[in-house]
């Protein structure tokens, strides 16, 4: 019992957050290291950009699949609330247009903890992987349209960062991106003296600052309403 309170409690909480944490160094850290091929050669053998994006969406995924058992097994621990995962839902009571697709998975004698589950835990993950992947497409279109904005790999680098930030950070940071690309290039001109800046390292910033700032920011501008 105690094991099951700390999974679903304080390692359910943070988690993802040790995680994204942990991706988004790496991703800074191969960045950094890229002009350097002799540098951290183990680390380039064995983790890219590309193979971040994949752990990022399993981690997503299977992290809603872990909060729906979670939801599970917490009602299952009442006998008030157990009766709650015996209630079949009528797709057409749902509010959401795209589950009245399914009727054959909600009206089953779980249909109302999948039902609660799609709302918490689905909901987000499906918003953010499919706006990452329409960001990632726009990427790869504008580098076959001018590849000067970009070194290789750092359209993948922006579908990492996207998927990060999540639902709805994600609309705060693709504007971050302009602002972000703004800075890096001053820094870039003044400090290093360099004239080109590609977009890896605004999306690193703009990232980051989402991190940080993002719930404020969605907040200042009457978008928070949007979170699932």
């Amino acid at each position: 019992m105690i094991l099951s309170m700390f999974l679903f409690g304080p390692f359910a909480l943070w988690l993802p957050y040790l995680f994204f944490g942990a991706v988004f160094v790496c991703a800074v850290v191969l960045t950094a290291i890229r002009a350097r091929p002799g540098l951290l050669p183990k680390l380039r053998s064995a983790v890219s950009i590309t193979i971040l994006v994949r752990i990022t969406v399993a981690f997503r995924v299977g992290f809603a699949l872990f909060l729906t058992y979670g939801q599970y097994y917490a009602w299952s621990q009442n006998a008030f609330t157990k009766t709650l995962l015996h209630i079949p839902m009528n797709p057409v009571e749902m509010p959401f247009w795209i589950v009245r697709l399914f009727p054959w998975v909600f009206n089953t004698d779980i249909g109302y903890l999948l039902f609660y589950s799609w709302g918490r835990f689905w909901l987000d993950t499906i918003l953010v992987v499919g706006v990452a992947a329409l960001f990632f497409w726009f990427l790869r279109a504008l580098e076959r349209r001018n590849g000067r904005l970009f070194e290789a790999g750092e359209p993948e680098l922006g579908f990492l960062m996207a998927l990060l930030v999540g639902w709805p950070g994600v609309i705060a940071f693709i504007p971050l991106i302009f602002v972000s690309v703004v800075i890096v290039s001053v820094f870039r001109r003044l400090v290093m003296k360099q004239e080109l800046t590609t977009l890896g390292w605004p999306f690193l910033v703009a990232a980051l600052v989402t991190f940080v700032l993002g719930n404020t920011l969605l907040e200042v501008c009457g978008l928070i309403v949007l979170a699932v």
